[in-house]
């Protein structure tokens, strides 16, 4: 399995050959309001050149609603179905840089610029023209915002020399990086970090047309201030973000009809029980057959509130595809009830691993020191039972693991993937008597230097049966744990406050091209969800010594080789300085594994065409964007023949 690709070129992405008008088809529900003239042709609603996308399996039909569940308060798009689309993308061999909103990338590592081209033609989802204009809007007004974003953008910058935007023409935006070696942006290209910006992971353009109706350079700051309290907002910054900002189908954001968007679908309704979408008239990909996608007319997102009400929902066939929410604990009940449901139960890999982040610049002095003592780490790695958790948890079919990238990566060092994994409760109780904790209380919990009990508390979203061993295996070695569950909005908001002891991490950025861009779970980067583990040493790394905590020596030898992999000018050159990352993660125990490569359940009903029977599940991949969820397509469901009320 391959998951990096070597940069090579003057000219890297070549554009496909573009299909002739006469050769475009288009989606019955479109067909009327063409003729009403309603909508412009399928053709004009085109660009020039579109991406063209070959289906996993057949050219596909028009037609059907797709329902998909969530049970998540959080994670509430239906997937990426409908929320992602970038500069460039990642491929189902996990290869990236293939043309996607753009039409191609010039880049010499020889020189200090890189030319973005873009798809003439290429249009929102209201039918106005996406053009350089809504780059150059983001560049000035939201990047270089000092209240939008008091710092400017981390990808934004070489060695802490920000790079330069210009617009040649209305298709061409050239960025200058001023000498600095860049070819790591070409990453960059191919994540979230250069989608349409949505606030959480930047972005690199906005509608333009849109946003300006938001924005206090447009509309005077006395009215953006006025309309943004009139609308309940403390600032007029989150009222903007609210207004202009991807958010998919988030249940605690506003929907806002007339949000522009370049993905598959529009969101037409959002209540408290469901969000709706339907296809975008102007999506700018068609199949090889010219029919333009996305074949599946609706999809409808449905929350449900618990994990039992989801799995009623698959067993019984109302679920048309889940990959978010399904639950490896149901597992055999998914597979009893195969047939009854009318799915299949897919089996994907991921990269993915779970961990627990202890806050390393905790607030508590006392704490703190405890913490950065690598005995402690040490302890509570081999106090945990991960073969007992594995079978409690993923039914035995993870593996256990300590803090890695896969051993498929280049970047896998010897042994970085089973440091102190072992089980081995004896050795953890004689490294926290070492280390001065050997005294306790009259309940046998053990005590701090200073004679107060060492209380430990677990912060989570919610509280899973392996967040209870957890507290059991230390417990059983003398700590005091609890679990405490929040909203994930109050959780994100104790992590930017640095009022978090422990949390749970997923790992899932450890491949390419997200672990160079953003290798967060590696090297203490941010310092907001979920960046825990060195919250204070990443907002001195982010303010440049103003706020935070000055890093030890061993930190800030993480945050240089970060700053070596981000001015390389080849892949290559990325091996020493992130090999150097792991080795540091294996022997500090920075955060403490648990376990990885658990599979990833896809449910899909029967007659859902197009679906890959085996890949590659992470976020890393945004996890359906390299499968291609636009031509996705049910065998026989009716196609809609009339669009959303009042949609055009």
């Amino acid at each position: 399995m391959r998951y990096w690709r070597s940069i090579i070129a003057v000219v890297l992405l070549v554009a496909a050959a573009a299909m002739t008008a006469a050769a475009y088809q288009e989606a019955p529900m479109f067909e009327k309001l063409v003729a009403e003239g309603k909508l412009p042709p399928v053709a004009e609603r085109l660009p020039e050149n579109p991406r063209v996308l070959t289906p996993i399996d057949s050219i596909g039909r028009y037609g059907g609603t797709a329902h998909v569940y969530s049970n998540s308060q959080f994670w509430l798009w239906s997937g990426e179905m409908v929320g992602f689309e970038w500069l460039t993308t990642i491929n189902p061999d996990y290869t990236w840089g293939t043309p996607n909103i753009l039409e191609s990338v010039e880049y010499d590592p020889g020189t200090s610029f890189m030319t973005l081209n873009l798809r003439k033609g290429l249009k929102w989802s209201d039918g106005v023209e996406f053009t350089s204009a809504d780059f150059m809007y983001h560049w000035q007004f939201v990047a270089n915002n000092k209240e939008i974003y008091p710092t400017l953008p981390d990808f934004y910058q070489v060695n802490g020399i920000p790079l330069d935007m210009n617009a040649l023409d209305d298709y061409t935006v050239v960025l200058d990086f001023f000498g600095q070696p860049n070819s790591l942006f070409f990453n960059n290209l191919a994540t979230t970090t250069t989608a349409q910006d949505w606030q959480w992971w930047f972005g690199m353009f906005q509608p333009a047309h849109h946003a300006k109706q938001f924005h206090p350079s447009f509309i005077g700051v006395d009215e953006a201030n006025d309309q943004a309290a009139a609308a309940g907002y403390a600032s007029w910054v989150q009222w903007y973000w609210d207004n202009t900002g991807c958010y998919f189908s988030m249940q605690d954001k506003p929907y806002t009809a007339t949000a522009p968007t370049l993905t598959a679908y529009v969101c037409v309704e959002r209540t408290p029980e469901q969000a709706v979408y339907e296809r975008n008239a102007y999506y700018w990909k068609v199949d090889t057959a010219g029919n333009q996608l996305p074949y599946i007319d609706r999809i409808i997102l449905h929350f449900v509130e618990s994990t039992d009400v989801l799995d009623g929902k698959i067993i019984s066939g109302e679920v048309d595809a889940e990959w978010i929410s399904a639950s490896l604990d149901s597992l055999p009940v998914y597979v009893d009830n195969e047939e009854l449901g009318d799915y299949s139960v897919l089996m994907w890999e991921t990269p993915a691993m779970s961990c627990l982040e202890l806050n390393l610049t905790h607030p508590d002095l006392a704490i703190r020191a405890i913490f950065n003592d690598l005995r402690f780490r040490q302890a509570l790695s081999l106090a945990i039972d991960r073969d007992e958790l594995n079978e409690a948890t993923a039914l035995g079919l993870a593996t256990p693991r300590s803090m890695s990238v896969p051993v498929e990566s280049p970047y896998y060092v010897e042994g970085g993937d089973t440091a102190y994994i072992e089980y081995d409760p004896t050795t953890a109780e004689g490294l926290l008597d070492a280390m001065g904790l050997d005294q306790k209380d009259a309940d046998g919990f053990r005590l701090r230097s200073d004679g107060e009990r060492l209380r430990l508390t677990i912060e989570s979203a919610e509280i899973a049966a392996g967040l209870e061993l957890i507290r059991e295996y230390w417990r059983d070695v003398g700590i005091d744990v609890e679990l405490k569950a929040q909203t994930q909005d109050l959780l994100n908001e104790r992590v930017a406050a640095n009022l978090i002891d422990i949390m749970p991490g997923g790992v899932e950025f450890n491949i390419e091209p997200s672990f160079s861009t953003l290798p967060q779970f590696y090297v203490p980067l941010t310092y907001t969800w979920p960046g825990l583990w060195g919250n204070q040493w990443a907002l001195y790394y982010n303010t440049d010594g103003a706020q935070g905590l000055e890093p030890p020596a061993e930190i800030q030898a993480l945050q240089d080789w970060y700053n070596e992999i981000k001015t390389t000018a080849t892949v290559e050159d990325r091996i020493a300085p992130a090999q150097n990352i792991m080795a540091s993660m294996r022997d500090n125990i920075w955060q403490i594994g648990l376990l990885g490569g658990q599979p990833s359940l896809v449910i899909v009903k029967n007659d859902l065409k197009n679906v890959p029977e085996a890949a590659l599940m992470t976020w890393d991949l945004s996890r359906m964007v390299p499968y291609n969820p636009s031509t996705w397509y049910f065998e026989a469901r009716e196609a809609i023949t009339e669009a959303w009320p009042d949609r055009f």
